[in-house]
């Protein structure tokens, strides 16, 4: 019975740790989705300085998230968020806005996988 009552709270305490964990990915996810989006609405808007600025507070968003990220998320999508915003940066600095704009939408759909990447699943397990 104390083997079954012991395997039973680390249970309900990996879920626990599992549901807050999963819940600050998604908060972290939001934040650099926010970012993202503030720059590609000032390229909409065609302020170049704005979409510039923003890209600078989105990339350091995400390099003070990057440690928690890679410690427990999908490296080769990090990677992929970390190579479109200087993608990205390029093409402003440029002037190529589509294709800066293709970027920051690249980022946002990784960005939406990254609080799938440690929901309690078997493929997240194995």
């Amino acid at each position: 019975m104390k083997s079954f009552l012991l395997a039973l709270t680390f249970s309900i305490a990996l879920v626990s740790a599992s549901f807050l964990f999963t819940n600050k990915m998604d908060s972290i996810a939001q934040v650099l989705s926010e970012k993202t989006y503030a720059v590609y609405t000032s390229l909409q808007e065609d302020d170049i300085d704005g979409a510039k600025r923003r890209l600078e507070k989105a990339i350091d968003e995400f390099k003070k998230k990057q440690v928690l990220l890679e410690a427990t998320g999908n490296h080769e999508e990090l990677m992929r968020i970390e190579l479109a915003y200087a993608q990205a940066k390029e093409f402003i600095n440029k002037g190529q806005i589509g294709d800066a704009m293709a970027s920051l939408r690249e980022i946002d759909i990784l960005i939406e996988h990254i609080p799938g990447n440690f929901e309690i699943k078997p493929e997240n397990i194995l």
